[in-house]
């Protein structure tokens, strides 16, 4: 239980496109129609049984909590999980082998999955039949004891081959570098690969158990192995479209690259020395589907024959299967869908706990407490930063001065105050001792710094130049109403990826994370719910000023 909170338990294309010069009995072939897939305008072989075998992939990526709705979290309408799955129940109906995957970052994103590490997601996911997901960067936003608590919990298998235990080397359970999966004698491969951006992102303690590999130089060693026990590899890929297209480049082997990470809404997808790759944007607005036919061959086994949309050819029908297929690479999930429904009874109660939770109201204010249109030192990041301060009792706390909304005059709800925090990764709270020298310092450094860097404050107040030179830009600076002293030691309490900005604030021992799992949320709403009654604060803390 989270402190504030009480949530119920519910339970490449490797092998080229063949290129064949005709021969006169080639030609009396084709005439016949026997090798037709070779014509650019043709259709894909008949599916002979015991020779080609049909196999379609649906794929999302980056759905973040998303499992009733689309780029909007409160607008069930359209989009997300459950919709998602209404086509693939439907699909697995109608043909033979159908695979459903996911790219990474699941359990991250929504106030249900904060609240629930989400337990929330993969029991949705469960409830979906996932044949086989990525984690991405995001499933260790809560650390990797919950990562791996939430995995662990999924009813199918989670692949990533950079991933490992920095003591032993061995996979990080209960992932896995890669599963095999058989359909009709094919053989079929599934690895992942996860960022080296989790790294930068994560906290240290979060991952200190955890070594990511470069993925470059994994799947160099990887893939070789790979073709030798599968016909086909699949890399489900949480690198982003950039890396994948270099992946395919410089990584020969792999057929088929369904990525993740970068939120890539590709409606065509892109080839590389054959190997093609698909990604399907972000908050399930859309479900990817890739279907290809294998072809055996007695010399040299089974291959690649066709992909539907390969070349701007898009498949209508396959002879042998009354099916219709898309001639886009991108499903949209949109509001004539209607969505599943035993995906959305699993998740349904999890999402009325937080809508209630959500409602209730925390106090009341005598004004609006606004960003005032603009990132920075605004009433908002004051009020935040001032509830942080009260609630892990140091002389200091820091938050994101690019947190924006409205708290309203009057009744404000939990989620007024909840949704203004915008981000997950990096919410939890480090309070450290820091000295007067080390806090003007990150004044100085912060009044030089560009657009981009706006802090909220508690505690202090300065008068700064940014236009004068390094370490003479702090013009004035009190803490707690008392000018700065150089020596004194002083406590600073801080969202973990806003502190980490500030060199000056690292140099000394890294601090520690208040409590055993607090977070910026439910630290600054249990304040806030204390305090009762509120009012905006309209004085500037940040004074910028310029000589003249």
């Amino acid at each position: 239980m989270i402190r504030g909170f009480r949530v119920a338990s519910a339970a490449k294309l490797r092998v080229p496109f063949t290129r064949i010069a005709l021969s006169p009995r080639g030609v009396i072939r084709l005439l016949l129609g026997g090798l037709a897939l070779l014509f650019p305008f043709g259709s894909p072989p008949a599916l002979a049984q015991g020779k080609t075998v049909l196999l379609t992939f649906l794929h999302t990526n980056d759905l973040h909590g998303r499992v009733f709705s689309g780029r909007d979290f409160d607008d069930d309408r359209q989009g997300g999980l459950a919709r998602a799955t209404a086509i693939a129940r439907k699909l697995r109906n109608q043909l033979p082998h159908v695979f459903f995957v996911d790219s990474g970052d699941l359990i991250h994103g929504s106030p249900v999955e904060f609240l629930t590490q989400g337990r929330s997601m993969v029991e949705a996911m469960n409830m979906a039949g996932i044949d086989v997901a990525c984690p991405g960067n995001h499933e260790f936003d809560w650390g990797q004891d919950a990562a791996q608590a939430a995995m662990r919990r999924a009813q199918f298998p989670w692949v990533t081959a950079n991933v490992v235990e920095r003591e032993t080397g061995q996979p990080f359970p209960p992932v896995q570098p890669y599963v095999i999966k058989e359909a009709d004698g094919v053989r079929i491969a599934f690895f992942g690969l996860t960022t080296l951006q989790t790294v930068d992102l994560e906290w240290p303690p979060f991952i200190n158990r955890v070594r990511f590999l470069d993925p470059f130089d994994t799947a160099k060693k990887l893939v070789p192995e790979l073709r030798k026990q599968a016909d086909l590899v699949v890399l489900l890929s949480h690198l982003g479209a950039k890396e994948d297209a270099l992946l395919a480049a410089s990584v020969p082997g792999i057929d088929l690259i369904l990525g993740g990470h970068s939120q890539s809404t590709l409606q065509r997808r892109v080839e590389i020395g054959g190997t093609v790759i698909a990604q399907a944007g972000f908050y399930g607005q859309y479900l990817g589907r890739v279907d290809l036919i294998m072809e055996r061959k007695k010399e040299d086994g089974w291959r690649v024959a066709s992909v539907n949309g390969r070349g701007g050819r898009w498949w209508k029908n396959v002879p042998g299967l009354n099916a219709e297929f898309p001639k886009t690479a991108l499903i949209p999930l949109g509001p004539d869908l209607f969505p599943d429904a035993a995906v959305s009874a699993s998740y349904r109660n999890y999402w009325e706990q937080w809508r209630d939770l959500g409602k209730a109201v925390v106090g009341r204010s005598s004004g609006a407490i606004t960003d005032g249109g603009a990132a920075g030192d605004t009433p908002l990041s004051r009020f935040l930063a001032d509830r942080l301060r009260e609630a892990t009792g140091a002389d200091i706390a820091m938050v994101d001065g690019k947190w924006r909304g409205t708290l309203p005059e009057g009744d404000v709800p939990a989620s007024a105050i909840w949704g203004s925090m915008g981000g997950y990764t990096g919410q939890n709270i480090l309070r450290m001792t820091v000295t007067g020298a080390q806090l003007r310092r990150f004044l100085d450094q912060w009044a030089g710094l560009p657009e981009g860097l706006a802090v909220g404050i508690s505690g202090i107040t300065a008068r700064v130049n940014p236009k004068a030179k390094d370490g003479e830009r702090v013009k004035e600076v009190a803490v707690g109403g008392k000018p700065l002293e150089e020596d004194q030691a002083y406590t600073l309490a801080g969202v973990m990826y806003v502190v980490r900005r500030f060199p000056s604030l690292m140099e000394s021992a890294p601090g520690e994370i208040v409590g055993e799992v607090e977070w910026s949320r439910p630290l600054i709403l249990d304040a806030a719910r204390k305090l009762r009654t509120f009012s905006p604060d309209l004085s500037p803390r940040l004074v910028l000023e310029s000589d003249q």
